[in-house]
């Protein structure tokens, strides 16, 4: 069985208005399968029925204390049945069950007026009258209204061809990634944990290795039913049974979250679009507590709104829960008021991105508030991440979509780049970082005219980017001509040493002497008698010559002429073509120095991996 051919109807309305009776006369299931229910004739927990091998029929409860239950198993539908009783009318549960399907965003469904036979054609012609006024403007105007009895079959078998051969529109999720919420736990003898839901998206084998949140514990498919029936596999939609396994011991209750193991996680706030039903428009404050419901979770949070007040849509605000929950961004939601348990509002969920600096995510709230639609919001986004965006594993997770659809979505608006085929940005974000990037570069030019340039870990540090995505944005700025790198040194592109004629004399100057001395090296502070020249000044034109590689400088004292320290390096290597060691009594030998100057000398040689040390002794590196 597959997700195309494979439904989910869902039955709501009032209580006492005939859902379960016309569950069971469509299906011969009696859904009320509790004792509870059964005795006190109400349906308490959502169930199922199977119409065919095709159809899963849930009934949902219509009691007001029950109300989370039918917000569980409207959640999961692609189709939804209104039940209103003849007799009765629009009661208020079944307004309230009508604003749950409209703020879940079930796009498609019909009508059932049942008890016809508690009325005349004069009262039915009236109520159907009403029911019309009441679906218009939604998804349900000008939808099929069926006419039926429960008790004595009066239009059932028409309703139940009509859904037979029904055309139902695809909600196909844009995730490929296993995922389902827990509605019902049991033990079967013989095979332990028993779990059922519906497979929300991706698909599930036996034997697939999962995970179950808010535990955050490994699991095992043992088994695998759907419609009553074993299966080796599962699809996007299906309704299944799932015997499962693990090597700790998990307490599982309805409510929690399997998936993919490499997907979701547990997020204390989320940020919301929200609608408002209009009579409680003006009556939600700022953190207010409220419940807030999600697939079949149930918990209790704040609302916090950015705003003076809300308005009946496009609202977005920050949900802070009291315990964490499992969402997924574009999961759809229900809130109700903590007390009188009333339904005011539901929506779904666009980021995660929740600022411990409220000014941060005021600012964050109005960027997503002026976006249309959900590709717009993905940019809002990526942008948030700033100068350390997110690459190809991060965001697909972030959004819990594969690398592959991930990329299909991005390729869709041109305002994404995926740069090095990893790391994603938007052009405005590149932008961003490009100009802090450069202006960085100015700024030390112009405090440092005379460094050659920056090593990489100072750039890292100074502007806080992850050394990883530097790495790839130097060298894209480097093939843009825009900074350039010479001996590990980074500049702006175009940036020059400028030198004065008189500095120039200076440079020369310090290249004799430097040179004059060999291996015999003349220090700083020598230097700075011998050119009788202030140190400052003096400091900054060696700093070139030695940024542009002339001059060595070792253990922060000693000054070499490049030239001399190359031919040390060809004699030490040829030494070491007739000998397999190197002492300092023979390094003093070989270059006619002093321990003075031998020590520095060896252990620049080691720094430089042409040696390295054992004991007294060095070795060639090859």
């Amino acid at each position: 069985m597959s997700y195309l051919n494979q439904n989910i109807i869902g039955i709501s309305g009032h209580i006492d208005h005939g859902k379960t009776s016309i569950v069971k006369a469509l299906t011969g299931t009696n859904t009320d399968n509790l004792k509870e229910e059964l005795s006190r004739g109400m349906t308490i927990n959502i169930g199922f029925a199977f119409l065919n091998d095709n159809i899963t029929i849930i009934d949902v409860p219509g009691h007001e204390k029950f109300i989370k239950n039918m917000v569980t198993g409207v959640n999961s539908i692609n189709y939804a049945l209104l039940v209103i009783a003849a007799d009765d009318g629009i009661m208020p549960q079944t307004i309230e069950h009508f604003e749950i399907l409209k703020l879940l965003n079930i796009k498609d469904g019909s009508i059932i007026i049942n008890k016809i036979d508690n009325v005349d054609d004069d009262w039915l012609e009236l109520v159907e009258s009403e029911i019309k006024d009441f679906v218009k403007d939604s998804f349900l105007e000008d939808k099929t209204i069926h006419k039926v009895s429960a008790i004595n079959g009066d239009g059932i078998e028409s309703l139940k061809n009509f859904l037979i051969d029904y055309k139902y529109k695809s909600n196909k999720s844009n995730s490929s990634i296993s995922r389902l919420f827990v509605d019902r736990v049991f033990k079967s003898k013989g095979f332990g944990s028993i779990v059922t839901g519906t497979l929300i998206s991706g698909t599930l084998r036996v034997d697939d290795q999962l995970k179950i949140l808010p535990q955050n514990k490994n699991i095992k498919v043992r088994g695998l039913q759907t419609h009553n029936k074993s299966v080796n596999q599962l699809y996007q939609g299906d309704r299944c049974a799932i015997n499962i396994h693990s090597l700790e011991k998990i307490n599982i209750n309805r409510g929690d979250h399997i998936s993919d193991n490499s997907f979701f996680n547990n997020h204390d706030s989320v940020i919301v679009k929200l609608s408002i039903l209009k009579k409680f428009q003006k009556k939600i404050k700022h953190n207010e507590r409220i419940r807030f419901y999600l697939g079949t979770q149930e918990v209790m949070a704040r609302i916090q709104i950015y705003k003076n007040s809300l308005n009946t849509d496009n609202n977005f605000a920050i949900i802070k829960f009291e315990n964490s929950i499992v969402a997924s961004i574009n999961d759809y939601f229900i809130i109700r008021k903590y007390s009188p348990l009333v339904t005011v509002g539901g929506g779904k969920v666009v980021d995660f991105n929740v600022s411990k600096k409220w000014k941060d995510n005021k600012k964050h709230l109005q960027s997503l508030s002026e976006t249309k639609n959900y590709h717009d919001r993905l940019q809002v986004i990526i942008n948030h991440k700033g100068k350390n965006p997110f690459n190809l594993k991060t965001l697909s997770n972030y959004l819990n979509i594969s690398q592959e659809e991930l990329k299909i979505e991005l390729e869709k608006n041109k305002n994404f780049l995926i740069i090095d085929n990893f790391w994603i940005l938007t052009n405005l974000q590149y932008e961003k970082i490009e100009f802090l990037v450069i202006d960085f570069f100015k700024k030390f030019h112009l405090n440092n005219p005379y460094k050659q340039g920056v090593i990489k870990d100072q750039i890292s540090k100074t502007l806080d980017i992850c050394d990883d995505f530097l790495d790839i944005i130097l060298d894209q700025f480097l093939n843009e001509n825009l900074i350039k790198s010479k001996n590990h040194l980074w500049s702006k592109y175009e940036f020059e040493i400028k030198v004065s004629k008189k500095n120039q004399k200076l440079m020369k100057k310090i290249m004799s002497i430097v040179f004059d001395f060999g291996l015999e090296a003349i220090s700083i502070s020598e230097l700075v008698k011998e050119v009788n020249q202030d140190e400052k000044e003096l400091k900054k034109i060696l700093g070139i010559l030695i940024s542009e590689n002339k001059i060595v400088l070792i253990n922060s004292k000693f000054l070499f002429d490049k030239r001399h320290i190359e031919l040390l390096i060809d004699s030490v290597k040829k030494y070491f073509s007739k000998n397999e060691s190197l002492d300092i009594k023979s390094f003093k030998e070989l270059t006619k120095t002093s321990r003075k100057f031998s020590v520095p000398l060896l252990e620049f040689l080691d720094k430089s991996e042409i040696t390295y040390r054992i004991g007294n002794e060095r070795k060639i590196r090859t």
